[in-house]
């Protein structure tokens, strides 16, 4: 998997602690599944179940189907007044 990660996001980890859990999750709807991407800098009370990604710029945790995995996991800042992480799987928001 490559991470590729914002400048803003890397300062933006870096002042929150210098690590991002990221937690691949499945959801049920109406119109099929979807797989979101979770990611905090909040330490996950499951911790061990993540996988450590070394990228060279911060430490990226991944947890998720090891067969189903991004081939490109992006990091970026979003919002305007509350700023907070987003992660994106190959470009995408979610994965169909």
């Amino acid at each position: 998997m490559e991470v590729v990660v914002s400048a803003e996001a890397k300062m933006f980890v870096n002042g929150h602690g210098g690590v991002v859990y990221v937690r691949s999750r499945l959801h049920r709807c109406g119109g099929g599944p979807l797989t979101l991407l979770d990611i905090t800098t909040e330490h996950p009370s499951d911790v061990d179940d993540y996988v450590a990604i070394d990228n060279g710029e911060i430490a990226v945790n991944y947890h998720g189907d090891p067969i189903d995995r991004p081939h490109v996991l992006s990091i970026e800042v979003d919002g305007i007044v509350l700023r907070h992480l987003s992660a994106y799987r190959d470009g995408c928001i979610y994965k169909p």
